[in-house]
């Protein structure tokens, strides 16, 4: 994570997936920090989303996905492994096309102290990592009540 005296590359934001009032705070970020590059776990390129689009136009930044492919989806449960890998590299090669901030919107589950992300950016990146303990809380006990 970030260190004193250092530049923070990119703010990660854990969300819970529910666009409403979240949307509307990552939009205030987008606004204060005006990123070039938006990577968002949720974003299909081939899905309209209406604050997306809202984004792209009224901010001029890109945004991309920030999670594995249809195509790299091994059909195993558990792809926390592979998946938080994944964003981590994209963190990474998206926060160097940029001298402004990147910012990063994943579920809360990727944004955990726990989460890989954290292993592969400390060594590269300085950044912030906002995330809820209640919604992080709430996946695993429906993980240990479901086995998953």
């Amino acid at each position: 994570m970030s260190q004193s005296g250092s530049e923070c590359r990119s703010v990660i934001i854990g969300e819970r997936h529910t666009p409403r009032i979240g949307r509307w705070c990552q939009e205030k970020l987008i606004v204060m920090l005006k990123p070039k590059y938006v990577l968002v776990e949720t974003f299909q390129k081939d899905v309209p989303d209406l604050w997306f689009q809202r984004w792209k136009e009224n901010y001029c930044c890109i945004i991309d996905m920030c999670d594995i492919n249809e195509d790299e989806k091994t059909g195993t449960i558990d792809q926390d492994d592979i998946r938080e890998t994944r964003m981590g590299e994209l963190i990474i090669d998206f926060s160097e096309k940029s001298s402004k901030p990147l910012i990063v919107i994943i579920g809360n589950w990727h944004a955990r102290p726990a989460s890989r992300i954290h292993e592969i950016l400390k060594r590269h990146i300085d950044y912030v990592c906002i995330w809820e303990k209640d919604a992080v809380t709430e996946v695993e006990e429906k993980r240990r009540f479901y086995k998953l």
